[in-house]
């Protein structure tokens, strides 16, 4: 099932009491046995609960049962209370906040000239004279092929592959091999043909 907290929206196990990604005890609706949040079931408005564990309604119904004119015994039972009542008597309010671990963010590449072209990238791009992403910035460069490498972005992780250009694409003055994709590095060297680019990574 998913969990009914919007901000989360986390796949979780069908017989969870808590969301296991962001904490949020769950309620379920009395009717159709929905999880959600509030008062009230927004599927048939049927009232609604919390679930509770197995161990919970066995060993707290017979307490109930058996001595309901006593509230003492309770606190004589060998089995300490656990936190959960706690929790269930102050339930966390619907639209509550939930503190959630930020989305990857995708870092960036820029690739700086010597004559001020400046090339940013933050995807998968082909450079090229006349079939790449920044054929603007490149066109000028009649050493560079029309499809000369590609730069690609994979697990937050950039490399660049030579496309079988005419004059070669060097890394930190290697040449590199047509086909073969070769990882990236802030400080690096990127040379296409006899044009230098140094990386910078953020």
């Amino acid at each position: 099932m998913i969990c009914p907290n919007k901000i989360c929206k986390a796949e979780i196990p069908e017989d969870s009491i808590y969301c296991d990604q962001c904490g949020t005890h769950l309620m379920f609706c009395i009717k159709c046995g929905a999880p959600s949040l509030g008062k009230f079931c927004p599927k048939d408005g049927g009232r609604l609960e919390y679930r509770q564990l197995e161990e919970e309604s066995e060993s707290l119904n017979p307490e109930k049962i058996d001595t309901p004119e006593t509230p003492e015994i309770p606190k004589q039972s060998p089995v300490p209370p656990s936190p959960e009542p706690k929790i269930e008597e102050e339930p966390v309010p619907f639209g509550g906040t939930v503190v959630i671990p930020a989305p990857f963010a995708a870092p960036e590449l820029t690739m700086d000239a010597s004559d001020g072209t400046s090339l940013i990238i933050n995807r998968n791009v082909l450079l090229g004279r006349a079939a790449g992403d920044f054929v603007p910035q490149l066109g000028h460069y009649s050493v560079i092929s029309s499809r000369h490498a590609q730069i690609t972005l994979e697990n937050g992780v950039f490399s660049i592959t030579d496309m079988n250009s005419t004059n070669k694409t060097y890394l930190n003055e290697e040449m590199l091999q047509p086909g073969k994709a070769y990882e990236l590095k802030d400080n690096d060297i990127v040379t296409l043909a006899n044009i230098q680019f140094m990386v910078h990574i953020k």
